[in-house]
């Protein structure tokens, strides 16, 4: 059985339909109800088993809920992908806070609540489980316009590292899922995107990689070789050549 949260869309509904057509039971998560109906009688048409679920992984009893219904109804989650993410611009000169915690509740929090329900779950199953995390490469260094989103994606990526070794002893993988732009509703503002991908070749790729048992998936390539070479390049040439970028959303904002 496959848990996807962030389901509603995007790279989620990807993956729904992905394994929908590999014949799986698949419970799918979001907020958006009259979105997650319409993407179960697509994963029933695809021969897939649905079980939709409206939830909001930034509230933490939703989330104990949500995967406590699912893991009651089928008896084990044998994959849980923790996609849900939200993504806003910050303005450095005029940040707020407000923005930055939201993003933070749902991008690193909601994780962190799904860890918290699903580890115990899968440490009592035969054959334990996996766990795959859509963090993103925008984490590998603050990026003008996108700091507080990268500083999100960091956090959840470190969260991942320090985990995951650990789990495996206990029969846990951890997966973290570093995509670059990827065409979704969070990236439907964006005027430039290098290299980007359609949801489905994405989900696709993801699935491959899983599937093979990677532990950490980055794509596509040439970004993220990029935004490795960013990681390591000194404050001073990294402030010179890309501190003064300005990000595709402040463009398309202004």
């Amino acid at each position: 059985m496959v848990l996807i949260t962030g389901a509603s869309s995007g790279i989620g509904r990807a993956l729904a339909l992905h394994y929908a057509r590999q014949h799986c039971r698949v419970v799918v998560t979001a907020r958006r109800a009259a979105l997650l109906s319409e993407l179960a009688d697509a994963i029933r048409a695809a021969s897939g088993e649905a079980m939709p679920l409206v939830c909001d992984v930034s509230d933490a009893a939703q989330m104990k809920a949500a995967i406590a219904q699912a893991h009651a109804a089928w008896g084990r989650i044998d994959l849980a992908i923790l996609n849900a993410g939200v993504s806003e611009p910050t303005d450095s000169l005029h940040f707020e806070a407000a923005s930055f915690v939201s993003m933070t509740q749902t991008n690193l929090f909601g994780v962190a609540y799904g860890l918290e329900s699903l580890i115990p779950l899968m440490r009592e199953q035969t054959s334990g489980g996996q766990i795959a995390v859509v963090s993103s490469i925008a984490g590998d260094r603050g990026l003008p316009g996108s700091a507080g989103y990268s500083a999100t994606k960091n956090a959840v990526t470190a969260l991942c590292d320090g985990l995951r070794a650990h789990l495996r002893e206990h029969g846990i993988r951890l997966v973290t899922i570093a995509p670059g732009y990827v065409h979704t509703a969070m990236t439907a503002g964006f005027k430039s995107m290098p290299f980007v991908m359609s949801a489905e070749a994405a989900a696709d790729l993801i699935a491959r990689r899983l599937a093979r048992g990677d532990r950490v998936i980055r794509f596509p390539f040439w970004p993220s070789l990029f935004m490795r070479v960013v990681r390591l390049m000194p404050t001073a040439v990294f402030d010179a050549l890309i501190g003064k970028w300005r990000s595709p959303r402040e463009r398309t904002q202004n």
